[in-house]
């Protein structure tokens, strides 16, 4: 494997030697493609780090090409919208106010310009509870009791919201943007049965105020803060926690790049340019 690399217009050419001493192209890539990998591979941002954070930001982690952001909304009540079957169903749809304690959102977003991947730039968004504000990034989170989050503790994708059908532009608006249109998508678009084991069925035996919606509904109008009372299902996890593994996911076959080598070894692991 070669350790000179050359960049020629849009392709990028690992060179090699023959015997006689005559230079080889032993592989060549998308420039686009290089860069994209090199951003992924690197442990801070290759790009500009300035960022205008959205409202109720706690935590930030940027890493090559991945931006981590925990967004914390207060304790309030919400109008919901709820309907008993699936989307796929069609089913009608009821309203109902209901009280919330502290709600952390996790998302992350994969910035590199053209990356298509999963609605153009949002990799998945993580939710869960707290009874109290946020004090630092290890603070310990808890399941929520929503229909559109899976919660299933022993998989990898506890805690994960459902974001069928989300806008698919987001890489052309700016970060705090994103998280905006993200955050109002989640919370208005009507919330269904398209998850199974979903974190409303599961937090039920919890608390005899939130067993159904009407429950939940009346408790909200005597107390709008009585969710705060609740001893929710600890999800076992903090939110740098959360963040590294998301982070980490989504690029393991990642090494750090420390010389030419390790670049040329990237360039056999991206599809071959033609």
């Amino acid at each position: 494997m070669g350790d000179v690399i050359e960049i020629v217009g849009d392709t990028a050419y690992a060179m090699g030697g023959d015997g006689a001493g005559r230079r080889t192209v032993e592989r060549q890539v998308g420039l686009r493609e290089l860069l994209g990998g090199i951003a992924s591979s690197m442990e801070t941002s290759q790009r500009d780090t300035t960022l205008f954070l959205p409202a109720g930001t706690r935590y930030v982690k940027v890493r090559g090409a991945s931006t981590g952001l925990v967004v914390e909304l207060p304790p309030e009540i919400r109008r919901m919208t709820w309907s008993p079957a699936t989307m796929d169903q069609g089913g009608a749809y009821s309203t109902h106010w209901l009280a919330f304690p502290y709600t952390i959102h996790i998302c992350i977003l994969y910035t590199i310009e053209g990356d298509e991947a999963y609605g153009g730039g949002l990799e998945e968004m993580r939710v869960y509870y707290r009874n109290a504000p946020l004090q630092s990034p290890d603070d310990p989170l808890y399941v929520p009791n929503l229909f559109n989050v899976q919660v299933d503790p022993v998989l990898t994708s506890n805690c994960r919201a459902c974001l069928r059908g989300h806008p698919e532009d987001l890489e052309n608006l700016p970060l705090a943007k994103q998280m905006e249109t993200l955050l109002n998508f989640f919370w208005e678009t009507g919330f269904n049965l398209d998850i199974e084991r979903n974190g409303f069925e599961r937090a039920k035996i919890l608390d005899p105020r939130i067993v159904s919606l009407q429950a939940w509904e009346s408790a909200s109008k005597a107390d709008p803060l009585f969710p705060l009372g609740i001893r929710w299902e600890p999800a076992g996890c903090t939110p740098r926690q959360v963040l590294d593994r998301l982070i980490d996911v989504r690029r393991p076959d990642v090494k750090p790049l420390r010389s030419a080598s390790d670049l040329a070894d990237l360039m056999y692991r991206l599809t071959e340019a033609s």
